[in-house]
């Protein structure tokens, strides 16, 4: 890895965040010390949080049942520096689906937020909300 050129090492690290495996990946090379050379942001950020906050992520997204996938990604922080972070990416776009009234709002409240165009925030809005799944019975008591 060390003798690796950094496009190869790039193009191997973004095989990894698409396999539904780089929670697991990227901690095994960062306890062999590997990923000081790959990723060193990833390797100075190691922490259980990190983790537990990948595989969180990584299951509520559906990396494994291939839904979507992790990608590192180019932003620009809040005081203005380049830096990546992970943006999760539809592996299979289709046409659009309705979705819950709560995410519909978080993307509401992000398209105001950044000054998007009024047309992208009407197309926000008009997205059909999924009906309310009503909330699960209790579960039963067991009497002596």
């Amino acid at each position: 890895i060390v003798h690796s050129s950094p496009a190869r090492l790039v193009e191997e690290l973004y095989k990894i965040t698409r396999s539904g495996a780089a929670e697991r990946v990227i901690r095994d090379l960062g306890d062999t010390g590997l990923l000081k050379f790959i990723a060193p942001e990833l390797d100075r950020a190691r922490s259980d949080a990190l983790w537990k906050s990948l595989a969180a992520l990584d299951r509520y997204e559906g990396v494994a049942r291939g839904q979507y996938r992790r990608e590192t990604v180019p932003v620009e922080s809040a005081a203005g520096e380049a830096v990546e972070a992970f943006a999760y990416v539809i592996c299979d776009p289709g046409e659009e689906g309705p979705t819950t009234e709560g995410y519909r709002a978080l993307l509401l409240e992000g398209a105001r937020e950044h000054g998007l165009p009024p047309a992208w925030v009407k197309a926000i809005e008009e997205v059909p909300i999924l009906p309310s799944r009503p909330s699960p019975p209790p579960p039963p008591t067991l009497s002596p």
